[in-house]
């Protein structure tokens, strides 16, 4: 799936192209599209390469964001309440 590109100050995983969507996507996709929560922006397929999918600390989805949609709007609260922050009044 990766391999090591020597850099003159380490070496650096550089990714391969995967598939996303349709019988051959990548197994780390197809668990985070099967993984959504009710109250989601989008569910299925992914649309366009600008999807963001947030992690809890144990690995699992808990939100995911289509790309027209303005992630910290979106993410927001969700991202205080996984790190149990207070909100913020501006």
């Amino acid at each position: 799936m990766y391999h090591k590109v020597n850099e003159t100050d380490g070496s650096f995983p550089i990714f391969d192209k995967v598939d996303v969507n349709g019988p051959g996507a990548s197994e780390v996709y197809r668990f985070l599209k099967n993984k959504m929560f009710k109250g989601d922006d989008v569910t299925g397929d992914i649309a366009w390469n600008y999807e963001k999918f947030l992690v809890n600390g144990s690995g699992f989805p808990v939100h995911r964001v289509g790309s027209g949609t303005d992630p910290e709007a979106s993410l927001e609260a969700t991202i205080r309440q996984l790190v149990d922050a207070p909100s913020v009044s501006v």
